[in-house]
């Protein structure tokens, strides 16, 4: 497919600088389609407050962040017009999925309807937005699920397409890089001993991550197991100002040492990581809301830093047999991994390496073959 025409158009309503799954994803896709000549086209949003990334020529900042406005629509169109034919579109998230279908039936086009945790579980059965979104996503040409549990909760709720199939996410190389220097620029976790474990956990901070339920199992990691002296460092932007606070309440009526760093460098993150006795991930099931995938899983892993998480969603997908998954409400097997981690290093040593080997499986090259190869089959 290499060619100078645009092949394939990403659209998607999240993009770097802003540090999500969705647009982690669509970057990760258009780097790797570029690096094997395939021409490519993005329209994704601005963020006018984050540190402007350099765009390529091919992208397009269009939209605003899950926001598709009537003018922006009409660009989207345009930009896929300048498909051949026999071109692809890659709608990204929920919102372009629906926008892509509307616009493929003008500009006739293939597509592909990428369906991510949240996404899959938020539809109300019978609303008319249900029936909008049910139409876009079945009359795709191929639908790709972030994880097999994402793809079992689309089609209990939505139904089954004709063309489909599990992409897992990758993890992009630069995460296995070593972190440049040992010094942190965030003060807080700067300031911490050397000697003391951290436990961290890193994404946003909101309900269906579980942090306020990771303080009270390092609770019990210090009453049951003997895990006297740690820190727990919460690293990744504050969505819910309300559920920060009730962090740092019941930190505070457990005795839990807590630090919100709130959104750290990539260099911090990776020392963060190889810092820590463990990442946590202690996730929820919440209305409408899931950890389809849990891409924070691969980078800590990348850095040999293994996790304790929930079963819930694709998470265990992801961690496979290294790290420790735990059923939702059990906070002694989360409490007693916590400890074994931070009192064992040989055992955190040993699962850290399974980790950031199991971590090498998952590439975003992988999911780019999956995501396009049925369609481009169909060419020849």
């Amino acid at each position: 497919m290499t060619n100078t025409t645009p092949q394939i158009a990403i659209l998607t309503c999240e993009y770097p600088p802003f540090p999500g799954g969705i647009g982690t994803y669509a970057a990760g896709i258009d780097a790797v389609l570029r690096q094997d000549g395939v021409a490519t086209i993005v329209a994704a949003p601005g963020y006018p407050s984050l540190p402007s990334p350099t765009d390529l020529e091919s992208t397009h900042r269009i939209f605003g962040h899950h926001k598709i406005s009537l003018r922006s629509a009409w660009k989207a169109a345009m930009l896929i017009s300048q498909l051949p034919d026999q071109g692809i579109v890659l709608a990204a998230d929920l919102r372009t999925v629906v926008l892509t279908h509307f616009i493929t039936r003008l500009v006739r086009r293939r597509y592909v309807a990428m369906v991510h945790g949240s996404e899959a579980s938020k539809f109300r059965a019978n609303s008319i937005a249900f029936w909008v979104a049910r139409r876009a996503y079945l009359n795709a040409n191929f639908v790709a699920y972030n994880s097999h549990a994402t793809r079992k909760i689309f089609e209990e709720k939505i139904g089954t397409p004709d063309v489909g199939g599990v992409t897992h996410l990758g993890v992009d190389e630069r995460w296995f890089e070593s972190p440049a220097g040992d010094q942190f620029q965030n003060a807080q976790i700067a300031s911490i001993d050397k000697a003391t474990p951290i436990i961290c956990s890193v994404g946003r901070v909101e309900a269906r991550k579980g942090q306020t339920t990771t303080i009270q199992a390092l609770a019990l990691a210090r009453s049951n197991f003997g895990l006297e002296k740690f820190v727990y460092v919460v690293a990744g932007k504050i969505e819910e100002p309300k559920y920060a606070s009730a962090i740092v309440d019941e930190a505070r009526s457990a005795g839990v040492e807590v630090i919100l760093a709130g959104r750290l460098s990539e260099n911090d993150l990776k020392l963060l990581y190889a810092r820590s006795v463990c990442h946590a991930l202690l996730a929820e099931e919440l209305p409408g809301k899931i950890e389809g995938f849990g891409l924070v899983l691969l980078e800590a892993a990348a850095q040999g830093c293994p996790s304790v998480a929930t079963n819930v969603g694709g998470i265990p997908e992801v961690l496979g047999d290294t790290g420790k998954v735990v059923e939702a409400n059990d906070l002694e097997g989360a409490a007693k991994a916590f400890a074994d981690y931070a009192q064992s290093p040989m055992m955190r040593s040993a699962s850290g390496e399974a980790a950031r080997i199991r971590a090498n499986e998952f590439t975003w090259r992988k999911c780019a073959e999956k995501t396009f190869s049925v369609l481009i089959a169909t060419e020849t």
